[in-house]
């Protein structure tokens, strides 16, 4: 639809559906943007795959809330705690100091 009424894709720039829908191909709908705005608009719209919509997803949410609860208690290393969930220590590492399911964090 853009490269038929709107001209051919600018160098670096994408396909923007502004209602989050990629159905929903009407002209007023879709324009030209960047990778990053297409990122922060899958974050409004809730169309981001993070934590367990992610397909290639290990754990579930309840995992990582209680991985943070068992890390906070003082009770397991995080090597032991990579050990019960059998992923890598380097993952839980990005758990607990809020590099991967920040949005874990936030609720």
């Amino acid at each position: 639809m853009l490269e038929t009424f709107v001209g051919l894709c600018p160098k670096g720039m994408i396909c923007r559906h502004l209602n989050g829908n990629k159905q929903d191909n009407k002209l007023d709908n879709l324009c030209w943007s960047t990778r990053k705005e297409n990122m922060a608009d899958k974050v409004k719209h809730g169309t981001m795959l993070v934590g367990e919509k992610n397909p290639n997803s290990k754990l579930k949410e309840s995992d990582v809330r209680m991985i943070i609860y068992m890390y906070r208690t003082r009770k397991f290393t995080q090597q032991e705690i990579a050990g019960i969930y059998n992923i890598s220590f380097q993952h839980i590492s990005d758990i607990v100091n809020k590099r991967r399911w920040k949005h874990i964090w936030r609720n």
